[in-house]
């Protein structure tokens, strides 16, 4: 059986986002009405609700702002484009 042995600090920020994933997650589920008065896809928010998607970075910025939460509570990713 391979070991694999991970950085301290790796390891620390693994579980940040998986904590930040599961606080996120929650803060869905109970706002799931609220998302949806505002536009989101019942299925988009179920799925955010589940952990099976991330929102882009506008759309959590645009979350953030709904449900009065700083954007660092929210996990989000980028798309990089080459101009």
């Amino acid at each position: 059986m391979t070991k694999i042995f991970l950085d301290s600090r790796v390891y620390f920020d693994i579980i940040a986002t998986m904590r930040k994933t599961v606080k996120f997650q929650r803060l869905v589920s109970a706002n799931r009405k609220t998302l949806r008065e505002h536009g989101f896809h019942p299925s988009t928010v179920s799925m955010w609700a589940m952990g099976e998607r991330t929102p882009l970075y506008e759309t959590a910025l645009k979350i953030a702002k709904i449900l009065g939460v700083d954007i660092k509570e929210i996990p989000y990713y980028r798309i990089e484009r080459n101009r």
